[in-house]
C-alpha cells in the first residue's frame, strides 16, 4: 500500500528500505530529493551489487508512480 508522504507516493515497504540507509522520507520534500539521496548513498558506500539494485528500483519506483500520478489528472 502506498502512503502520501510530504506529497511522495511510496510503500511502507521502501520506507523501510531507506530507513536501512539512513534516509528519513519525512524529511523530504521531492521525489528528485529522495533520488538524489540514493545516488549519494550508492556512490560513497561500498554496497553489495544486490543493495545497489534494490535502491535503483526504489528510485526508479518513485519516478513511476510520480509519472502516473500526475499523467492521470
Amino acid at each position: 500500500m502506498l502512503k502520501n508522504i510530504n506529497g511522495i507516493l511510496i510503500s511502507e515497504d521502501d520506507i523501510n528500505i531507506l530507513k536501512k540507509y539512513n534516509i528519513d522520507i519525512l524529511k523530504c520534500h521531492s521525489i528528485r530529493e529522495v533520488q538524489l539521496l540514493i545516488e549519494r548513498i550508492i556512490g560513497n558506500t561500498d554496497l553489495l551489487d544486490d543493495e545497489v539494485d534494490i535502491l535503483d528500483n526504489i528510485s526508479i519506483n518513485l519516478q513511476e508512480i510520480h509519472y502516473y500520478k500526475d499523467t492521470n489528472k
